[in-house]
């Protein structure tokens, strides 16, 4: 569905005209531009970019649930694929 958003972007129709001609709902259609737009939106976090090591301190991360997560060591990878999990 994005790649029908990135179509629509590209057509210069509005959204009523894109949709009766690919036979699509506008309303679906409409979530799919917001959740497109959501998804190239800042998550609030930034990155930073640093070439200093980090000091291997434990790292704990605690979800709104109130499950708790221990690892022994910050690993930005893991820790940002967490972080998407919940």
């Amino acid at each position: 569905m994005y790649a029908l958003v990135d179509e629509y972007r590209q057509s210069g129709l509005s959204a009523k005209d894109f949709c009766e001609q690919n036979k699509i709902g506008l309303p679906k259609f409409n979530y799919w531009i917001r959740k497109k737009s959501q998804l190239n939106s800042n998550s609030g976090f930034i990155k930073i970019a640093s070439n200093q090591k980090l000091p291997h301190t434990p790292v704990e991360l605690i979800y709104p649930n109130g499950v708790r997560l221990q690892l022994a060591a910050p690993d930005p990878v893991l820790i940002a694929s967490l972080l998407k999990i919940y």
